[in-house]
């Protein structure tokens, strides 16, 4: 539970229980907050124009660099840099080559329930090549990694790929490591994956796409 300290206008002044480190808020001759202070983390700072529409927002954090947030109209700029464009259903978003659009999707109140864009991400993940010079690097992306990680098995063809000196080794047997490097991915519908993978087996040659998916 939250309780707050009016002020003379009877706007909350600051939390009487510091349950967010908040000691200070000072209020302008609108009524609205002006400068908010956090201890130990900095202050937050509002601008507004004579009709009290908030036109910027300064955030000047201990030990980070300050953070401008520009308004105008129905455009928002972060230290100069346009983040979006807002219009009656939605947003523009600037994009590599152009904007992109996201529209959202409202209740009977007004409250935004759902939000839908028109931009096509791709996501790149760096191969789990097994080698110990890039595993700090891969080992963020990928589970079970040390786990398989071994050298070149007997009958492997050298330098496959070139450089290549260490392999993911997965067996079915009893007590063995089953399932080889693996990557949990939140998706959706229309998602596409492209995969590719080197496997050897000791009864088949060096193959290249053998994933089953």
């Amino acid at each position: 539970m939250l309780c707050f300290v009016c002020n003379e206008a009877s706007a909350p002044k600051e939390p009487a229980n510091n349950n967010k480190a908040i000691n200070g808020i000072t209020y302008n001759h609108l009524n609205l907050p002006s400068v908010i202070t956090v201890t130990g983390k900095g202050t937050i700072t509002y601008t507004y124009d004579a009709a009290g529409s908030k036109l910027q927002k300064t955030v000047a954090e201990t030990g980070q660099p300050t953070k401008t947030t520009l308004y105008a109209g129905g455009a928002v700029y972060e230290n100069d840099v346009l983040q979006f464009i807002a219009h009656e259903e939605g947003r523009m978003r600037p994009g590599a080559t152009g904007f992109n659009y996201d529209y959202m999707l409202k209740d009977h109140l007004g409250n935004v329930r759902m939000t839908l864009t028109e931009e096509q991400k791709i996501d790149s993940y760096p191969a789990a090549t097994m080698e110990t010079a890039s595993a700090t690097t891969e080992e963020t992306y990928y589970s079970n990694l040390p786990a398989t990680r071994v050298t070149l098995p007997s009958g492997y063809p050298a330098n496959t790929p070139p450089g290549n000196a260490r392999v993911a080794k997965v067996k079915a047997a009893s007590g063995s490591q089953k399932i080889g490097p693996a990557m949990i991915l939140k998706v959706m519908a229309g998602d596409k994956f492209n995969l590719t993978v080197n496997c050897n087996t000791p009864h088949f040659l060096y193959q290249r796409s053998c994933l089953l998916s």
